[in-house]
């Protein structure tokens, strides 16, 4: 049903941000990681050296443990695209995009189509010579 794909969309969405917050953190982890390993290849620290190794140390087991939650949302994602992908025509798929991304027709589409809706039944209360106007749109330069 309807409902139930738009619920596992808004969980593939929040989903989606929590793996690029973990990334982010990742990302974090791993430069502190090469910095405090850059520190300690510069020389001798004396007693400041074991302080260095246990942050090391510690910035390492927060990495493996964040790259083991990114995995874990990596698989429930996969999960719930090829649920949500089951949901379309079998053939086809979801014709307008393409994993996270707009497909090349669900592009077009945004790029060129003047009007859009989920069905072409829902013109039928419309009069054929009906003009549907867009309204106008600034330009970043305009705004």
């Amino acid at each position: 049903t309807s409902e139930r794909l738009n619920a596992e969309i808004r969980d593939l969405d929040m989903l989606d941000r929590r793996r690029r917050n973990l990334e982010a953190e990742i990302d974090y982890q791993v430069l502190m990681l090469k910095r405090l390993q850059k520190i300690l290849d510069e020389g001798e620290h004396g007693e400041l050296r074991s302080r260095l190794q246990e942050a090391k140390q510690q910035a390492k087991s927060t990495l493996d443990s964040l790259r083991g939650r990114e995995r874990m949302i990596a698989e429930e994602c996969a999960s719930l695209e090829a649920s949500i992908d089951r949901a379309y025509n079998p053939y086809w798929g979801a014709t307008f995009r393409e994993r996270t991304e707009n497909s090349r027709f669900g592009q077009q589409v945004s790029d060129y189509a003047d009007l859009y809706t989920s069905r072409a039944s829902n013109f039928l209360s419309y009069s054929p010579l009906r003009y549907f106007r867009a309204p106008r749109r600034q330009m970043p330069h305009e705004q």
